[in-house]
C-alpha cells in the first residue's frame, strides 16, 4: 500500500507486476444519502473516534489503541521516495547552525537475532522536494535498511556487526553520503573481549556512530510524535516518512502501549524501526570529532 500514493502505478518487486491503490470511501458512491450514511456509521461507533476515522476515511491502517494511533496518517506524514537527496551537508559534530544545505545522517537500532534497523535522515532547511515542502528543522526518514525475517517483523537474520557494517555501508554509497550517524546507546559497552564494543566493530568496517541522545523513553516518544502530528503544517517542522520505509510502516502504526507504563511503547512487540526513528530525532551535537573516513 505504502510503495506510492494513491492513484499512482508502481512496480512490485515480488510480483512482478504494475499495481495500482485505488481508495474509495461512500462519498464516492452517488446512489446513497451520504449524510445519512455518515450519520449511522458515527452512532456505531460513539466512544471509538479511530474507528470512525477508518470507516469515514477508508483509511485501515488505523490501529485503534495504537501508541501513535492520533498523531501518524499516511496522507500527512507519507511522503513519495526521494529520487536522490537534495545538495547536502554530511552531519558534522559540533555544528550549531547551517546554511540553506539538507544535513543528512544515518541512525541506527542494532540487532541479530532481534531486527537491525538503520534509517538515513535528512534535515530540511526549508525548501522543496517534488513538489512538497518541509519547513525548516523538518526531518525525513529517505530510506531504510532492515535486516528481519519477512515471516515475522520481531526476528532478525542473526547478522553479526561486521556483516551489518557492510551492509549499511553499501547502503549509504547508493545515497552517496557517509556512513556516519547515531545509534543505540548499548553497543558502545565494552564487553571485555579483545573485539571491544559492537561499536567498535563498525569502525573497523568503516561505519562510525555516535551515540543517541537516549534520555529516558518517553521523552523521545513525546518528541516523536510532536513532528508526527505537525507535519504538513507550512510553518512548523514536522516528522515524514518515506514510502520506500516498508519497515517503518509494516510495525509503527500498530505498536501497542505499554499496559504498565501507558506513555511508554509496549516492547515487546516490534519496536525496532521506532526505536531508530528516535534515535534519529534525538541525535545531539558533541564536540567530538568522528574518527577519520575511510571512503
Amino acid at each position: 500500500m505504502f510503495k506510492a500514493a494513491p492513484w499512482t502505478i508502481f512496480d512490485e518487486e515480488r510480483s512482478k507486476r504494475q499495481w495500482i491503490n485505488a481508495p474509495s470511501t461512500f462519498l464516492d458512491n452517488p446512489f446513497i444519502d451520504q449524510q445519512q450514511y455518515r450519520d449511522q456509521l458515527a452512532s456505531s461507533c460513539p466512544n471509538d473516534p479511530e474507528l470512525l476515522r477508518a470507516w469515514l476515511e477508508g483509511d485501515w491502517t488505523v490501529a485503534r489503541g495504537a501508541y501513535f494511533a492520533t498523531v501518524l496518517e499516511e496522507s500527512r506524514n507519507a511522503v513519495g521516495p526521494f529520487k536522490s537527496i537534495p545538495e547536502s551537508d554530511q552531519y558534522k559534530p559540533g555544528d550549531i547552525r547551517r546554511g540553506e544545505k539538507w544535513l543528512t545522517w544515518i541512525a541506527h537500532d542494532f540487532g541479530s537475532a532481534a531486527p537491525s534497523v538503520t534509517y538515513l535522515v535528512g534535515e530540511s532547511p526549508g525548501a522543496k522536494v517534488d513538489g512538497v515542502f518541509y519547513p525548516r528543522d523538518s526531518l525525513v526518514l529517505i530510506d531504510e535498511l532492515a535486516v528481519v525475517r519477512r515471516d515475522n517483523l520481531n526476528l532478525g537474520l542473526n547478522w553479526n556487526a561486521a556483516t551489518t557494517a557492510e551492509a549499511i555501508v553499501e547502503f549509504c554509497e547508493k545515497w552517496k553520503v557517509r556512513p556516519r550517524g547515531v545509534a543505540d546507546d548499548a553497543i558502545f559497552s565494552r564487553t571485555g573481549s579483545s573485539a571491544g564494543s559492537i561499536s567498535d566493530e563498525f569502525s573497523r568496517k568503516g561505519v562510525y556512530f555516535q551515540p543517541a541522545k537516549k534520555a529516558d523513553r518517553i521523552t523521545g516518544w513525546q518528541k516523536m510524535k510532536r513532528l508526527l502530528a505537525d507535519a504538513g503544517k507550512p510553518d512548523v517542522p514536522g516528522l515524514y516518512v518515506s514510502r520506500e520505509c516498508e519497515y517503518f510502516w509494516s510495525t509503527v502504526p500498530y505498536l501497542a502501549r505499554d499496559q504498565k507504563r501507558v506513555e511508554d511503547v509496549d516492547s515487546s512487540g516490534p519496536d525496532h524501526g521506532a526505536d531508530a526513528a528516535r534515535y534519529g530525532i534525538l541525535r545531539r551535537n558533541p564536540n567530538a570529532s568522528f574518527e577519520p573516513l575511510r571512503l
